[in-house]
């Protein structure tokens, strides 16, 4: 699952040798992610996790993102990760398995959009913008819920 809650660093992996981009997928840190051909891939472990980490892997389409799968990549040999990297590049076989709907893009680094975040102080959750819990400089995915900044004034 991605959080559209982060801002992520992106680079284009597609012109890399397939070993190069499973080693990057292998070492991608925490706010990274490769665009591998018509996939996004993105780190969503969270900061105070246990190392290992969950990627996100969203369907490019028409310039949009579409949620796909979500990897554990630690779990995965070369192989497996192999074999995730070329199966994603086939849309129509994805849209089958997965029972895509094209209807509902996902937001990318979009500062802007009302998304949901955890309060960092009370731990309920709630809508805002990225742009608007940056000030409270919590980790991805946590701000501060309007309450609890009432109570701190």
């Amino acid at each position: 699952m991605y959080y559209e809650a982060r801002v992520n660093t992106i680079a284009d992996m597609s012109d890399n040798t397939i070993e190069e981009q499973i080693e990057a997928l292998k070492n991608m840190g925490i706010g990274k992610g490769h665009i591998i051909g018509n996939t996004l891939w993105i780190n969503d472990a969270n900061p105070s996790g246990c190392g290992g980490y969950e990627a996100a892997v969203l369907l490019i389409k028409d310039g949009q993102y579409y949620s796909l799968e979500s990897i554990t990549v630690p779990w995965c040999n070369d192989n497996e990760l192999i074999g995730f990297v070329r199966s994603f590049q086939n849309v129509s076989a994805m849209k089958e398995t997965y029972g895509l709907s094209f209807d509902n893009p996902v937001k990318v680094n979009d500062v802007d959009t009302q998304v949901y975040f955890d309060c960092g102080c009370c731990g309920s959750g709630f809508r805002s913008t990225i742009k608007v819990q940056a000030k409270f400089d919590q980790d991805s995915g946590y701000g501060i819920c309007p309450s609890c900044v009432k109570r701190s004034r």
